[in-house]
């Protein structure tokens, strides 16, 4: 069984930032952010600061099952 790749929630870290989604082809990142794979490229987004890694707001999940 293979492993899923890590996954985390991620956002512009300033408003009005363009930055580019490679699996939406190209485009922006949501200002609201959104989930996407934790690969080589947003770790480098992240370490220039482009991009912060935040919980997603309670209206973007889904809710628990009752």
């Amino acid at each position: 069984m293979s492993e899923q790749p890590a996954r985390k929630f991620v956002k512009p870290a300033h408003a009005g930032a363009c930055i580019p989604d490679p699996a939406h082809r190209g485009l922006d990142l949501p200002q609201a952010g959104t989930d996407v794979v934790w690969d080589h490229y947003w770790i480098q987004r992240e370490r220039r600061g482009e991009i912060i890694v935040v919980e997603p707001e309670a209206s973007n999940q889904a809710s628990p099952a009752a």
